[in-house]
């Protein structure tokens, strides 16, 4: 390199054309390329722009909304939280608070900033299949219920509490490179998307029989845990908010995203919670003829109305692994899947249909340019193998 060169932390970031209004976040991508015009780094972006009547809330808050200068709004105290160098179920950030360029209190807006998940989210791969009318591989399935267990247990254990996610749901489940020793040939899910996030404190579950007013009504329709919305009872004595937020409501997240995998619809409709009994449209018969009684089974627990009769995380994970290692003969794919020793007939069978990295370390400009504009290999592909077995601008802290 030249003297006087830029080093890496030096040279600009610059805006991809990956750009997305989420409704909830302005998001984007940024790249930032080396000497040589390769690029070397990637960051992804989301920015928040706050009403007046959130900013204003106790609800948007960590810690003392009056004290300035040491709040956090929810989601970036959340997910600094979860960003434990030991957590490895967490999509990781790039930038942790307290930093002064992810608040603006005039504009009344924060920012988060991650790491890059080159293969989209959870939420492609349901719409993707779905469309075709395939069934996602069992293997694949059983990675994410190991996977998502093992994140649930990450933030349900914090060393400031309970984080509970309140918005579990496939498009907030994002998939990274493999990890080399544990199912080799899946991308790595792993929990992002904070923004609706909350710490269920001891001292609100010690105060309230059942939540805080500003716990209710956050999340997706159709992802929301039954305490999570205020409940009916035939009993009218009976309390509409029996049970506080805990880990049970990010088990019950848990539950619905592994549901959307193995149900022909994107996702499920808001059911009535009525007469403590879980709506038929989210229970699944234990007869179900494409998947295996022990994966059905292990949805319908984490799906059971009343929290206290969920599995807790560590019960989950304790349950997960045998299931897949000690399991009969039709579940041995998903052991071998999880170990990286299925044969070549294994793997074809089930592997699962992922976008490409149009951002490939070492791509260049214009390499990236044309990747952007190219259309999914996967999208392109025909339908004719149903019946296969197995089913410009630089970052910185002024900009918008």
């Amino acid at each position: 390199m030249a003297s006087g060169a830029p080093t890496q932390a030096q040279r600009p970031w610059r805006a991809s054309g990956f750009q997305l209004d989420t409704g909830e976040g302005k998001c984007s991508l940024w790249l930032k390329y080396d000497a040589n015009g390769r690029l070397e780094d990637r960051m992804f972006r989301k920015v928040v722009t706050v009403s007046d009547a959130q900013w204003t809330s106790r609800a948007f808050w960590f810690g003392d909304m009056d004290d300035h200068a040491n709040r956090l709004p929810n989601e970036l105290a959340c997910h600094t939280i979860a960003n434990s160098p030991l957590h490895e179920g967490v999509l990781r950030l790039r930038k942790t608070a307290p930093n002064p360029s992810l608040l603006d209190e005039e504009k009344k807006r924060y920012r988060v900033y991650t790491r890059w998940c080159p293969h989209g989210s959870l939420g492609t791969i349901v719409e993707r299949y779905h469309k075709r009318g395939k069934e996602v591989p069992e293997s694949f399935i059983w990675c994410v219920a190991e996977n998502l267990a093992l994140a649930g247990d990450e933030i349900s254990h914090t060393n400031k509490g309970c984080i509970v996610h309140r918005d579990l749901k496939p498009d907030n489940i994002f998939l990274d490179y493999p990890q080399q020793w544990h199912y080799p040939q899946y991308p790595q899910p792993l929990l992002g998307d904070f923004g609706h996030a909350t710490l269920a404190s001891d001292v609100y579950e010690t105060i309230y029989e059942g939540n805080p007013e500003w716990y209710q009504g956050q999340g997706t329709n159709g992802f929301r845990a039954p305490e999570q919305r205020r409940t009916t009872d035939t009993d009218p004595s009976a309390a509409s908010d029996r049970w506080a937020l805990s880990e049970k409501t990010n088990v019950f997240g848990v539950g619905l995203v592994l549901w959307c995998l193995i149900q022909p619809f994107e996702k499920p409709d808001e059911p009535s919670w009525a007469q403590g009994n879980l709506d038929p449209v989210l229970r699944i018969r234990s007869g179900h003829k494409s998947y295996s009684p022990e994966l059905i089974g292990l949805i319908n627990w984490c799906l059971r109305f009343n929290p206290d009769a969920r599995p807790n995380f560590r019960e989950l994970r304790d349950w997960i692994q045998p299931a897949i290692c000690e399991r009969p003969p039709t579940l041995n794919r998903a052991a071998y899947m999880r170990s990286g020793t299925a044969d070549a007939n294994t793997r074809q069978a089930q592997s699962i249909q992922v976008g490409a990295d149009r951002y490939q370390l070492g791509f260049t400009q214009s390499e990236v340019i044309q990747a952007e504009q190219a259309p999914d290999p996967v999208d392109e592909e025909e339908d004719d193998d149903d019946d296969e077995d197995g089913n410009g601008d630089e970052e910185d802290d002024d900009e918008e």
